[in-house]
């Protein structure tokens, strides 16, 4: 990493210089003007600018207590002013004694992220310690920041109570498979899901059932800022105006992480929230719409989205955090809603863990701005989710193989075991085979052998390998998987005990299979967050073993149970492990695993999401004889074909498949030729939510003219079907079949964005690549 440190330092004159008042006099700042590529960092006249081509932020400088003044849309040329009465982080202390610098640094491109720049706005105020770090990527319509803190901030409300544990599946007493334990879907046969065809304006407004669990604190009440919003008609004015206004420190029940006092009454609102320890949850994302009014509204969620109703545009905050509850000292909620002021709430710190001797980051909350459309909103996020992990088709992309899935657990692990997987693998097209649970000497409590006891406290020797199961050690079969043009994964449990104090020790252990086996990808189970400290020292561990790595190390990070990550946070290191489903327990249904990739492509870029099929073959006696959405119903290769946006997870053992089953190896193969570059885009949904009885798809837009389509008929009556696409209308659009039963074709997509397809068969589906030939006006002939 290059940098270039530019430090501007800022002192306030002492007790001598007090006026009768107390008011503290400030020395002026020095100017600022700090470029890199389209990125500009200004600060002059108490105005700090961070701007890049799509984006622009205005701060009053205020001794470095930053108050937000203007977002501007530099794309658009549309810009918002803020009214500026309140410093964006308030962690209810008075506003005295500040002393502040400011410091840019130029951080050279890595494997993960593009060159960018670093900005660090480091205050002191009465006993805390504050720094704001925010990246200003080129070409990006969002910025990122996030707080550290040290010292004390005792005026802090005391954080909720923690969310209870959710233990993994495995660990549940779960003998055989019973009505009551199996998400049966009874109710989706019968009663279709209330779903709006996606992308159209319907399904942006139309509120989808959340999961009322999820959202903690609705509509609570907190104390209100009833200052009266002067309506400020031009930039201009609306800085000049937060510049005369004097801003007096309110005591903060929570400490906001964020704030935009957005000018006018006719903002909607929509709030995404999402739930993880799929073990135990199906319904993974929720959606509330509101419009802000004088009373705050408190509402949980990781993504806010505000439309100008008066104007046009959209500006969007992202939270960097786990899910809800996952959080730590969560308050009960992320977003307060007001007119004229919108704070993310929920630091992840409990200030009784300050101290003077270390900095303890916060969450971070990104800034984005969009147009009115849905698919502008959609493609502002993607870009900055990009840039924070930069895609590598030759590291990313994969198919792993993971034996797991068939129930065996670890009683058939051993070297013979793995050489005949690895062959089996290798004729049905996978990539890397992942060996789980039981590959290490330790054995862990979930071993089919009686003997295996560890979990949360692991000693280096149990990371060697089995000395009965693999005598010979890794070697063999690492070789094996090479002479396969394969690559060999592990199964690794970090020790959590002490909030994970051995995380030194557990990094130098991967990074110790790395360097001698060459072993890359490794599964990353058992996480449990309880604080800070553990928090931190995870975050230690996974940035240590990238960066020693030079980035090549990509961990999936299991989102299956316990107080994890999730999907906002610590995601760029790897991919996301989603859910454990299982025949044997007759809760594997293909349409709602593609239902819960459907749902997540939205906001999570499915390249970061493995997502699972099965041996559907096993254990049909599981599931009802009648029962329509059977796997076995539904075949081996459309089982396939609903992981193909994502990182394809063989769930099973090859060697159990049977012989009519390795004849999709063709299939696997000519996707994984085609996988890096349906990956190189932006994918998103399309047509309806998975029901089992709908038409939908996904679109990976590689570019304005080119990109993927992959379109699956569930089990639905008609064997063609218009479906709402992300193609702009008008355009007349070529359709290479790549894979599936349908046919190419040449098409013009109409004014709503809908492109008519056919596919034969229930439960079939087709991968098209398409190029635009023209577009034309979508009214015209």
């Amino acid at each position: 990493m290059t940098l270039r440190p530019l430090i501007v330092l800022h002192s306030l004159l002492l007790c001598a210089l007090l006026l009768v008042s107390a008011t503290v006099l400030a020395v002026p700042p020095a100017a600022v003007d700090e470029r890199f590529r389209d990125c500009l960092v200004s600060l002059k006249d108490d105005t700090l600018i961070l701007r890049n081509s799509r984006l622009e932020r205005h701060f009053r400088w205020n001794d470095g207590h930053l108050v937000s003044i203007l977002l501007r849309d530099r794309q658009r040329r549309r810009s918002w002013p803020l009214a500026g009465t309140a410093p964006d982080f308030d962690p209810g202390l008075p506003a005295l004694d500040w002393r502040s610098r400011l410091e840019v640094e130029q951080v050279a491109a890595s494997s993960l992220q593009p060159a960018h720049l670093r900005v660090v706005v480091t205050s002191v105020a009465t006993g805390l310690q504050v720094r704001r770090v925010c990246q200003v990527f080129p070409d990006t319509p969002a910025i990122g920041c996030h707080l550290e803190l040290r010292g004390a901030a005792d005026q802090w409300a005391a954080p909720a109570a923690a969310a209870p544990p959710r233990a993994p599946i495995e660990m549940a007493p779960i003998e055989t498979p019973t009505t009551t334990a199996i998400e049966t879907p009874t109710t989706a046969i019968e009663t279709p899901i209330a779903a709006i065809e996606t992308p159209t304006t319907a399904a942006i407004e139309t509120p989808i059932a959340a999961n009322k669990t999820s959202i903690t604190a609705i509509e609570t009440p907190i104390a209100a800022i009833k200052t009266p919003i002067t309506a400020i008609e031009t930039p201009t004015a609306a800085i000049k105006t937060a510049i005369k206004t004097p801003i007096t420190a309110v005591a903060a029940v929570e400490p906001v992480l964020e704030r935009l006092q957005l000018q006018g009454p006719h903002w909607q609102a929509r709030i995404v929230s999402f739930t993880a320890a799929t073990d135990h949850n199906d319904n993974l994302v929720q959606h509330r719409h509101l419009l802000p009014y004088r009373q705050p509204q408190q509402t949980g969620g990781n993504l806010l989205a505000l439309r100008d109703l008066s104007g046009a545009g959209q500006v969007w905050v992202l939270k960097q955090s786990p899910a809800g509850a996952d959080q730590l000292a969560y308050p009960g909620y992320d977003f307060a809603l007001q007119a004229g002021d919108i704070r993310v709430a929920g630091t992840g710190l409990d200030p009784a863990l300050l101290t003077p001797s270390a900095w303890l980051p916060t969450y971070g909350a990104v800034v984005g701005v969009a147009d009115d459309d849905e698919l502008s909103l959609l493609q502002a996020l993607r870009t900055y989710q990009d840039r924070r992990r930069r895609y590598r088709a030759q590291r990313d992309s994969m198919v792993v193989m993971n034996t797991w899935g068939d129930r065996n657990r670890d009683a058939r692990l051993g070297e013979a075991f793995a050489l005949a997987e690895l062959e089996a693998g290798a004729a049905l097209g996978v990539s890397v085979l992942q060996l789980d649970d039981g590959w290490q000497a330790g054995l862990s409590k979930n071993s089919a052998d009686r003997s295996g006891s560890l979990w949360e406290d692991w000693r280096t020797e149990s990371w060697r390998p089995h000395p009965q199961r693999f005598p010979r050690g890794l070697g063999p079969v690492v070789s094996a998987a090479r002479a396969h043009n394969m690559e060999l994964g592990l199964w690794f449990n970090p020790s959590a005990a002490n909030s994970f104090a051995k995380w030194r020790r557990d990094a130098d252990i991967l990074l110790g299979l790395y360097r001698e086996h060459g072993i890359r990808v490794f599964k990353i189970d058992g996480i449990e967050v309880p604080d800070k400290t553990a928090d931190t020292n995870l975050r230690h561990l996974l940035q240590r073993v990238s960066e020693a790595s030079g980035g090549d190390i990509v961990v999936n990070l299991d989102v299956t149970a316990g107080r994890r990550p999730g999907y906002h946070y610590l995601t760029r290191y790897g991919n996301l492990f989603l859910q454990n489903r299982y025949t044997d327990w007759a809760n594997y249904y293909p349409y709602r695993t593609l239902r819960n990739l459907w749902q997540l492509a939205r906001y999570v870029p499915p390249q970061q999401l493995q997502i699972e099929f099965l041996n559907i073959y096993r254990n049909a006696d599981k599931y009802g004889e009648e029962d329509p959405f059977a796997p076995a119903r539904v075949g081996f290769e459309y089982a396939f074909a609903v992981t193909m946006m994502a990182q394809p997870l063989a769930f099973f053992e090859a060697t159990g498949l049977p012989p009519v089953a390795r004849r999709y190896g063709t299939t696997i193969k000519r996707y994984r030729q085609l996988q890096a570059g349906i990956h190189s885009g932006q994918i998103f949904p399309l047509g309806r939510e998975p029901n089992g009885r709908q038409w939908t798809g996904f679109q990976s837009i590689v570019d304005d003219r080119s990109g993927y389509l992959l379109v699956l008929r569930e089990r639905h009556r008609r064997s063609q079907q218009p479906l709402v696409t992300w193609l702009p209308p008008g355009a007349q659009v070529r359709f290479e079949r790549l894979l599936g039963r349908g046919m190419s074709f040449e098409g013009r997509v109409d004014a709503e964005g809908r492109v008519n397809f056919q596919l034969p068969d229930k439960h079939s589906y087709v991968l098209y690549r398409y190029r635009l030939a023209q577009v034309l006006n979508p009214d015209s002939g």
